[in-house]
């Protein structure tokens, strides 16, 4: 038969053992509240910072992306679809000889480019020269040069839309190679360099942007293939360009309206000033000597 003093005890620690675990309850419970109210303080911190992460690519988004990944608008992509889709006037047309006493009909370099930047815009396009080849370069008898060169160039638009195409330049019977290359050469923004042959050549280059355009429609150019649509525009009565008067002419400052006389009677009186600062300096050199003597 067991004794009761081992019950007893094991009772005592049994009840023992239920109070420290009730104890330990509520003070888990404490605990928890406390880490509770600790997490929502964290989610709430957490959320916070969360939001603070999802503004960082807004305000990466509101930086203007680069050259070649700018979205057109809806409205702006619709208008320049139509204008593309229609055939140019007759003032940027010009005619020049062709085989058997024909006429070709073309748009000149220039009026290419102002095409481009009228529908474009003057920050919507830009083209890059993918290579450039001399194709022959034969010297006749008489010492004259002929030379022909092809060039590769590239038309991309501001949102990565491109078309490429090949040019050529070409001339005949140059007294010089100097003289050819003058011709067909492109005059580069920093300068006149005839050893950079490969970068661009003038004429291929020009004739090349004109065909990279024309693969965008009828306005840059495709419409001139069009014979029957050619020889109609043609007949079109021009529209008489415009006048430029002096608010339309760009002149620097000092071609302003009194602008240099402005700038050359202020270096006069700089000029003046700078004489009688000099004067006064040798003046007082003078009277300092005299009073030492």
């Amino acid at each position: 038969m067991e004794t009761p003093t081992i019950a007893v005890p094991m009772h005592m620690e049994n009840t023992e053992g239920l109070r420290s675990t009730g104890q330990q309850n509520q003070h888990n419970q404490y605990n928890n509240s406390q880490h509770s109210n600790s997490k929502g303080s964290n989610i709430h911190s957490n959320n916070h910072n969360i939001h603070l992460r999802s503004a960082q690519p807004q305000i990466a988004s509101a930086q203007t992306p680069p050259f070649g990944q700018r979205n057109f608008a809806g409205s702006e992509r619709a208008h320049i679809a139509a204008t593309l889709r229609k055939a140019v006037g007759p003032e940027f047309l010009a005619q020049r000889a062709g085989p058997g006493g024909s006429k070709l009909v073309y748009i000149p370099g220039n009026r290419v480019i102002s095409l481009a930047n009228d529908v474009f815009g003057f920050d919507g396009w830009s083209h890059s020269i993918l290579g450039s080849e001399i194709d022959f370069c034969d010297t006749s008898r008489d010492g004259l040069i002929s030379l022909g060169i092809s060039t590769i160039v590239r038309v991309t638009l501001k949102d990565g839309t491109s078309h490429e195409d090949v040019g050529y330049g070409s001339i005949e019977n140059a007294r010089s190679k100097g003289t050819a290359f003058d011709k067909v050469v492109l005059k580069l923004l920093l300068g006149f360099n005839l050893n950079l042959l490969t970068q661009a050549k003038k004429e291929s280059v020009t004739d090349a942007i004109k065909r990279a355009l024309r693969s965008f429609g009828n306005v840059m150019g495709n419409c001139t293939y069009n014979t029957e649509l050619t020889k109609k525009i043609i007949q079109m009565p021009k529209i008489p360009p415009p006048i430029y008067d002096a608010s339309n002419i760009y002149r620097g400052e000092e071609y302003m309206e009194g602008g240099f006389k402005a700038i050359a009677m202020a270096a006069a009186a700089a000029s003046i000033a700078s004489e009688s600062a000099k004067k006064m300096t040798v003046q007082q050199s003078i009277d300092r000597e005299k009073e030492l003597y």
